[in-house]
């Protein structure tokens, strides 16, 4: 995903660790045990219950991670449908925990719910805590919490470049503060350490790290893709993967498909990815396109097949950091 991970230090293990014993339990062997070294813990906290590029990279780097040695677990804000997230994390080879102590990012964090997320924390007794925000700033709060109720060190992940004039001067401020009490700041973009920056943070605590894709697995032809997912073989075929929420703005793209209509009679709409605005999404498409469109939901595994089925991806997005989906796009020429 990147080359910028580092393989876990070699840490002794605490007494009585339970990845450090053995089955049969014998004496010598718990004895001789506690001398291994033990993985160190990396909790990756996720404010969303949703199915987007933040929630990708989480799970991307919890499975990346423990590959190099460490022990990862990774939370999700609990929401309304628990089990297809857990679902599709396993898919990517990740065990994924919902967890109503995590909030949202941008949901205020009363006496009650810090005290629940530090309870939440302590249980996974991490060495690291790696949270991750998708608004462009951090909850200071969280941070706090961290600081106060662990020894572990805290990671701060931003994935978005919200400016201040819309985030306002308390993000702003409070984010600036999180910063201070965390290990490091990382940024996705240039554009997100530029925005962090801007807040007072020193800009040598601020990590770039792009975010990565998944390389293509094996060949998939045109036209067998196209069968498979229900794409005319003749069509000119306009894909746009993304989650189906407000800010992605997959109402404009299908205006502008069905606007395209007149000059390419062949366009034809292919709409990856799930969300609350899938429904009203079908309906207006029914409308403005019909017999031109396919949804083709959650895609499950690699995106290979909707790569190779399209001619064009489009993203209508009011506000992107690194997009995973460019990126996954290049990959694949």
């Amino acid at each position: 995903m990147n080359n910028t991970l580092t393989p876990a230090p070699n840490n002794l293990a605490e007494p009585g660790d339970p990845t450090c014993t053995r089955s049969d339990g014998d004496p010598k062997d718990l004895a001789e045990a506690r001398h291994l070294p033990r993985r160190p813990r990396v909790l990756l906290v996720c404010p969303s219950g949703a199915i987007g590029g933040m929630e990708r990279v989480v799970v991307r780097l919890g499975r990346q991670l423990a590959t190099l040695g460490w022990d990862p677990s990774v939370v999700f804000a609990s929401g309304e449908d628990d089990e297809a997230f857990v679902r599709w994390a396993q898919g990517q080879g990740v065990v994924a925990e919902p967890s109503a102590a995590v909030q949202r990012y941008d949901q205020p964090r009363s006496l009650a719910d810090m005290l629940a997320f530090a309870r939440m924390v302590r249980t996974y007794k991490p060495d690291v805590v790696n949270l991750h925000y998708g608004g462009g700033h951090m909850a200071a709060k969280d941070v706090g919490v961290i600081r106060l109720a662990t020894r572990a060190a805290c990671v701060v992940n931003v994935h978005l470049p919200v400016p201040w004039t819309e985030a306002g001067r308390k993000k702003k401020v409070l984010t600036r503060l999180a910063a201070r009490w965390s290990a490091g700041t990382v940024a996705h973009s240039n554009s997100i350490r530029e925005l962090l920056v801007s807040a007072g943070i020193a800009a040598h605590r601020v990590t770039l790290i792009p975010n990565g894709g998944q390389s293509p697995e094996g060949e998939h032809s045109k036209q067998d893709s196209r069968t498979a997912l229900g794409i005319p073989l003749n069509a000119f075929a306009v894909g746009c993967l993304a989650r189906m929420a407000p800010v992605k703005r997959q109402a404009d793209l299908i205006e502008a498909v069905t606007l395209m209509g007149t000059a390419v009679p062949t366009a034809f709409l292919v709409l990856a990815g799930d969300g609350p605005d899938r429904a009203a999404l079908e309906a207006l498409a029914a409308t403005r396109l019909p017999g031109r469109h396919v949804f083709l939901g959650e895609l499950t595994g690699t995106p290979d097949q909707f790569f190779s089925a399209i001619d064009v991806l489009a993203l209508s997005s009011t506000v992107e950091g690194l997009p995973m989906v460019y990126i996954e796009a290049a990959l694949r020429g």
